[in-house]
């Protein structure tokens, strides 16, 4: 350990020592940021009101979500049902079919995590993205004066832009039904007179806009309160951990940290490495150039259909070009099978454990190289922007020692690209999937906002990126598009990027394609045999991937400190408060800049 990590450790030992002893019931956080490897390198139902004809047509609607067939990887893809409605569904009906699926996913814990289920709405669901549109919503009712509220409430109702955002929370909730009706087993069925999961589903997508469609003046408040999305840090531990004082010493650790990290960059951008490990690159069938790239983006952004509130409409093909314009390539320095990237796996462990609990066990099949994608958005100024995110998964970070902080079960790299209203990249960050190691990768069309730094505690992780230049700067690109990403060893950090089949180290040693599978999957994974599990628990952790850190971080006050998160789970600072998927990440820290007409191009 360096003398300055020593130093930062010292502090915060100093703050902790007298509560380490009374807290260790606490749930903690995540491992600290002291250490990158020093070369770089390392219910029961209510009676329902259909008649049998009409419980038959209902029955008769079959959607594809069996057990071997593919989910919805976004909202656009949840089949919509056509046609009117059978004469006996009703509001009743419907809500009582959602009261008796939710008692069925309580008790048998098949509750997915990763998006704010509304109370009082069943059929809708909120994240931090479409909960920036409710609080836009919320502040046009506290403008008004109380007598004006419920003909505000109505007003706002009715127009496009609230109605557009009740449907996309709708259709979120519809593609995360799809998700946990795939897991509830055979067992389950008939629930609530729906013979299996495929007549269940048929109701539900009919349920959901029948119910949006009869909220009332009286429901607009209470829709707005439900969708706010609570973030996660949690005050109690912050204070009960002093954290102005132990956040000092953990402050001092990032720093550390971040300045080694842009040496690595530095030695990385004009060494080649050799001698300590091979390297292995995984590719994608294709890689575009950048100017490829920028013109398959362009041309779906300019033709994408966006809906009221901005929010672009992808359709399948569209979202497959985005994905494939963008796709990055992987170069990891390996020592042993724990650096080799891989598909999710469930193995079935039968006959080995006695707790049937831990029958499964999740697996890196490293014979199956494998990236998982996810679309998301995010808001800068008037705009709604996509987000294309990727991420590789290792079985472990190999522990150096007993006291390890951060080694444990699984491990990967998330890495993101936010494109411009014009299809081009805005900027890149990736994090690790337990929130950790954030670093911005910002392209000529923004610089850093100093003046936004000034509104945040002094020691707060607000920005860093390991390189003091445009992305396009730095890779030698006119057209940042595909990239590739260096991975180090043990760590599994992001230790530089250069433009595609530029060699890190040697031995190079290419790997057959990976794979770009949809990220939700990993939310209804199948399991030998027969049904699906999710890899994350009802807390948006994966079980068995806590580390030791969280015993010593947990003032921070982040729960479970370092363990592999769900999306929508992810904070990415120790000092100050951050969320990946924070819909203002950008906005908050950086300011646009004019771009040359050849940058846009």
């Amino acid at each position: 350990m360096r003398d300055q990590d020593r130093r930062g450790h010292l502090w915060l030992a100093a703050g902790l020592l007298a509560l380490l002893a009374g807290c260790a019931g606490f749930s903690s956080p995540r491992a600290p940021v002291v250490s990158a490897s020093e070369d770089g390198v390392s219910v029961a139902a209510q009676p329902g009101e259909l008649d049998a004809q009409s419980r038959q047509a209902l029955e008769s609607q079959v959607l594809s979500v069996g057990a071997g067939d593919a989910l919805p990887e976004s909202v656009e893809d949840v089949s919509q049902a056509q046609g009117p409605a059978p004469a006996g569904l009703t509001p009743t009906f419907c809500r009582n079919l959602y009261d008796a699926l939710e008692g069925q996913t309580r008790n048998r814990q098949l509750v997915d995590a990763g998006e704010q289920r509304l109370p009082g709405y069943p059929f809708l669901r909120s994240d931090r993205f479409l909960a920036s549109f409710g609080a836009d919503f919320e502040s046009t009712l506290a403008a008004s004066k109380q007598s004006e509220r419920q003909a505000q409430s109505a007003a706002l109702l009715h127009s496009p832009a609230f109605r557009a955002w009740l449907v996309q929370m709708q259709r979120l909730d519809a593609q995360v039904r799809h998700l946990e009706v795939s897991r509830l087993p055979a067992q389950s069925f008939p629930l609530y007179r729906h013979a299996d999961r495929h007549a269940l589903l048929a109701t539900l997508d009919r349920c959901g806009p029948l119910l949006v469609a009869g909220l009332t003046p009286a429901d607009v408040p209470r829709v707005l309160a439900g969708a706010k999305v609570p973030d996660e840090y949690q005050r109690s531990l912050r204070a009960l951990g002093l954290y102005p004082i132990t956040g000092i010493g953990v402050a001092s650790s990032i720093r550390n940290w971040e300045a080694h990290q842009r040496d690595v960059f530095k030695r990385q951008r004009h060494a080649n490495f050799s001698g300590r490990a091979a390297f292995q690159r995984y590719r994608p069938a294709a890689t575009p150039s950048g100017a490829d790239a920028w013109r398959t983006a362009a041309k779906v952004m300019q033709t994408v259909q966006r809906d009221a509130l901005g929010i672009p409409q992808f359709s399948p093909a569209q979202r497959d070009a985005l994905f494939e314009a963008f796709v990055p390539s992987f170069e990891v320095a390996t020592v042993n099978d724990s650096d080799r990237i891989g598909r999710l796996q469930w193995i079935d462990l039968a006959g080995l454990v006695r707790d049937p609990r831990e029958r499964f066990w999740l697996d890196v099949d490293t014979n199956v190289p494998a990236v998982y994608r996810r679309l998301t958005f995010t808001r800068f100024g008037k705009a709604v922007l996509p987000q294309l995110v990727y991420t590789i998964w290792f079985s472990e970070r190999p522990m150096e020692s007993g006291s390890d902080m951060q080694g444990g079960r699984l491990d990967g790299l998330v890495w993101r690209v936010t494109l411009d209203e014009d299809g081009a990249p805005l900027i890149f960050d990736t994090i690790q999937p337990s929130g950790r190691f954030a670093m911005f990768f910002p392209t000529r069309r923004l610089v850093f906002d100093a003046q936004s730094r000034k509104n945040v505690e002094s020691l707060a992780e607000w920005v860093y990126s390991p390189i003091d230049e445009a992305i396009e700067d730095w890779v030698g690109e006119t057209w940042p598009g595909p990239l590739s990403l260096h991975v180090s060893s043990r760590t599994h950090q992001l230790v530089g990027i250069a433009s595609p089949g530029k060699t890190w180290g040697t031995p190079v040693f290419d790997n057959p394609p990976y794979q770009l599978l949809p990220e939700d999957v990993l939310r209804a994974l199948p399991v030998p045999g027969d049904g699906r599990r999710s890899i994350y628990n009802q807390d948006g952790i994966v079980s068995g991937t806590e580390r030791l850190g969280r015993w010593l971080l947990w003032s921070m006050g982040i729960s479970n400190m370092g363990a592999i998160r769900q999306p929508g789970h992810q904070p990415t600072a120790l000092v100050g408060r951050r969320h990946f998927d924070d819909p203002y990440l950008f906005q908050k820290r950086y300011r646009r800049v004019p771009v040359p007409e050849a940058g846009k191009r």
